[in-house]
């Protein structure tokens, strides 16, 4: 007897996976995907392993399998034992990223009556009763769930009771994957006929028979269905006249982007030359430590054409490689250039791809179709079959952590041990690196390459950096100046404009007023299910006699959307006033400022599809839009040499949030908004307006002084015991009853400091519990909890948190 272990996806611990027997008929090879019998339950499971002695003396039978081949290879197996070990989740959870898009599945149970069956003689529950009448008019049945909840309160037990008793029948259904591979059918002649078996052919079967002989190539069985009728060919099929194969079809469009006319040539810097030389090596020698490399180099220092050139020898080799960038916004201009240097072999990965369109892409790529795989971080899971580098543009940004659905993995980490699981280079690149990525670069984990020079398209090839003014704006206020914009950032506009450039308003808020207040009684109007305030948005469609322009509250956690009052709900006071400033409203008083002036805007509303972004990316290309104004997606990746001016309208947000790594948040994106200026010929001009101007990380970003921004930050992480100097884990307790949460995270707290005191260990702090920031969301309150010191995973091993508890290991915040 064969034995497989199996991860399965319900709810069990990390890392742990269960034994099952194969029945001779099947061949089961790890990475198989297959249905296995889980209690009472039929679930999807993923084969690991095969053993020849189980873990436990009595094993049950791997039903079926769902596909027929493996679908995960064993390098990426390892990566996936890798994720459960070291975030925490169950194994199958690490395993799913992985698989197709579209094969997770779950059995579908369908309820019978069983006929001749008396309910009367069971002594039900009325509600019981009523519910088997339904069933019984019901011939087909009904689906395990819609019959639940007919049962009334307790429906599971009650159904469990029925079944017992012989009054109704559960069929289970194991389900198709939702999409699945397409196949196309040929009829080929087939070798071992004579002429005795066709001399009764009916004429379409002989018909059929004389086309496919007179074709050289395989006959299609939907143009033999369409002249000769459905059912001939499998008829001919069953006389054993022809024979039959199946081949999958090409893949659907992704819209992938025309081919450039040409990778662009460029002459390398001497920066740039040296860094790409590094790499080189490590991808020409396989023994060369260490294999990762940060690429630190500001903004517009070239970093994109090291990696291309770097990929392009990769592609040379034969291999394949993997750019991850950290948006799915940015994916069409990155797309784009990747495109250029490896026209029709590069493949996009992201969410905004149909079903069918991910599953098809997923599959030319496991066939080795691309040699490049372009796409945010879940591209890391793409199945390459000879993954030759990871390139992770702005390595540092915190969207590379999976933070709402599990496993809550970090593709930068996940990427490090892809590297080391393959032996492949990654490639890390930012103007503005990671504090931990830094000091592990400074180190000696990675080794670090510098591009201290910005590249313009000069004969020299070098440019100097945007010149950037800070603007106090309680002075601006102290002097009657009660615009959003300083009088510096108002002159720079007119004179940007004026000149025939285009200039770049950056604002880290949505909307167009972030607070509604009362001003009689000052009550705030915030959301039913989430502790924030409701944000005032501008109604972009036509007014209509029902519904006014400026009607439209929006609450950006759970996006709950509310009418604008008229009245307050408190005092029912009259003068209700919109405060704060967010994209919309900055729109808006540029148009006042400059009448003739086209204004743009890019943020998550103005960008609901694919198409849009696209659509303002062309229209600043262009030069159609001389003002874009936008939120951090306008920090990263535009690269607009006629951009002479970026305007920072408020450079506070954020910045004093309760989180140690909000000031080297907001500098790096006060750094990267500042190299979206001064690209072309022209110096670039850079506003930063503020209200707290002697901030160290407004200071830094003010003088693009990455060094002395790390310094900083490096100093008080020493101080506090803070990343990279000690591990972090996140424990978010969530429930409808806050009294349940606060239980929950201060026994948790508790426990946990007992277990620290009992092994011993005077490093490990418990930090907390405390409520979360927003402290409700979507109706659930949250009360979280910090773990502080090395080697939490080995502390925490064994260890079982309450029901709504996450367990976030290196998380990126701990609000």
């Amino acid at each position: 007897m064969r034995y497989a272990e199996v991860a399965v996806d319900a709810v069990v611990g990390h890392s742990r996976t269960f034994s099952y027997s194969i029945l001779p008929r099947f061949t089961v090879e790890p990475g198989q995907l297959v249905w296995v019998p889980f209690g009472a339950r039929v679930l999807q499971g993923l084969v690991v392993e095969l053993v020849d002695v189980p873990n436990v003396p009595q094993t049950r039978d791997i039903l079926q399998p769902v596909e027929p081949s493996p679908l995960i290879d064993p390098l990426h197996l390892q990566l996936g034992r890798w994720i459960s070990a070291h975030y925490r989740c169950s194994m199958f959870t690490a395993l799913a990223p992985l698989l197709p898009p579209g094969f997770e599945a779950h059995v579908r149970s369908r309820i019978t009556a069983v006929p001749g069956a008396d309910p009367a003689a069971a002594n039900l529950r009325p509600e019981s009763v009523e519910a088997l009448e339904v069933l019984s008019a019901k011939k087909t049945g009904l689906d395990e769930a819609d019959f639940t909840k007919l049962l009334g309160r307790n429906g599971g037990r009650e159904l469990g009771r029925l079944v017992d008793r012989g009054l109704v029948r559960r069929r289970l259904t194991m389900p198709r994957p939702r999409v699945a591979p397409k196949y196309e059918g040929f009829l080929l002649p087939s070798p071992a006929t004579g002429d005795q078996e066709e001399t009764s052919l009916p004429p379409r079967q002989e018909g059929l028979l004389a086309a496919v002989r007179e074709q050289r190539t395989p006959y299609p069985a939907a143009l033999a269905n369409r002249e000769f009728g459905n059912g001939v060919g499998q008829a001919l099929f069953g006389k054993g006249l022809v024979a039959m194969e199946w081949v999958r079809t090409d893949a659907a469009s992704t819209a992938n982007p025309e081919p450039a006319t040409g990778r662009e040539q460029h002459n390398l810097t001497t920066h740039q030359s040296e860094a790409l030389s590094r790499i080189q090596a490590a991808l020409d020698d396989p023994q060369l430590e260490p294999r990762s490399f940060l690429l630190h180099g500001v903004t517009g220092s070239g970093k994109t054409e090291v990696y291309l050139r770097a990929i392009d020898q990769v592609v040379r080799q034969g291999r394949q490689g993997i750019f991850l960038v950290p948006e799915i916004s940015l994916t069409p201009q990155t797309l784009e250039r990747v495109n250029a240097w490896f026209p029709g072999r590069v493949a996009v990965m992201h969410s905004r791809l149909t079903a069918r369109q991910q599953f098809d892409q997923w599959w030319d790529i496991r066939e080795g179709k691309y040699d490049v795989v372009v796409g945010p971080r879940s591209s890391l899971f793409a199945p390459l079959a000879d993954l030759g580098l990871i390139v992770i543009d702005e390595e540092h940004e915190w969207t590379y952590k999976q933070i709402e659905t599990h496993p809550l993995y970090h593709a930068r980490a996940a990427a490090l041990e892809l590297g080391r699981i393959s032996g492949s280079p990654v490639l890390m690149g930012s103007a503005t690196p990671g504090v931990e990525t830094y000091h592990a670069a400074t180190r000696g984990r990675h080794r670090l390459l510098e591009l201290p020079d910005r590249v313009s398209a000069g004969p020299d090839r070098v440019s100097r950096l945007a010149e950037v003014q800070v603007c106090d704006m309680r002075r601006e206020l102290r002097e009657g100046n009660r615009s959003i914009f300083s009088r510096a950032l108002a002159q720079g506009l007119e004179v940007c404009i004026t000149e025939g450039h285009q200039a770049i308003l950056f604002l880290n808020r949505r909307g167009a007023s972030s607070i509604v207040q009362c001003r009689d009684c000052g009550h705030v109007v915030t959301c039913r299910s989430c502790s924030v305030s409701l944000t005032y948005h501008l109604n972009q469609t036509r007014p209509t006699p029902s519904r006014s322009s400026h009607s439209r509250l929006l609450c950006h956690r759970c996006n709950r959307a509310a009418r604008m009052p008229s009245t307050c709900p408190t005092c029912g006071g009259t003068h209700i006033r919109q405060l704060g400033v967010g994209t919309q409203r900055v729109v808006e008083e540029v148009k006042k400022l400059l009448p003739q002036t086209t204004v743009d805007r890019l943020d998550a509303d103005a960008t609901r599809s694919g198409q849009d972004m696209e659509d303002i990316m062309a229209r600043l290309s262009s030069g159609d839009t001389q003002v874009l104004v936008g939120t951090q997606m306008v920090a990263k990746g535009l690269d607009i040499p006629n951009v002479t001016l970026v305007g920072v309208v408020l450079a506070d947000i954020g910045l004093y949030l309760p989180d140690f790594r909000s000031g080297e948040r907001a500098f790096g994106l006060l750094c990267q908004v500042a190299g979206r200026a001064g690209r072309g010929e022209a110096t670039g001009q850079v506003i930063v307006q503020t209200y707290n101007p002697d901030h160290y990380a407004i200071q830094a970003a003010a003088a693009q002084d990455y060094h002395a921004l790390y310094r900083h930050e490096i100093d008080a992480r020493r101080e506090m015991g803070s990343p990279p100097f000690n591990q972090l884990v996140h424990l978010v307790f969530q429930d409808r009853n806050e009294n349940q949460a606060v239980r929950q995270a201060t026994e948790t707290a508790k426990s946990l400091s007992q277990r620290a005191q009992a092994q011993g260990l005077t490093d490990i702090d418990v930090v907390g519990p405390a409520p979360g920031v927003p402290s409700r969301i979507r109706g659930r309150h949250r009360w979280h909890l910090t773990l502080k010191g090395r080697g939490l995973l080995r502390f925490m091993e064994g260890l079982e948190f309450p029901p709504g508890c996450t367990v976030d290991v290196d998380p990126v915040h701990v609000l």
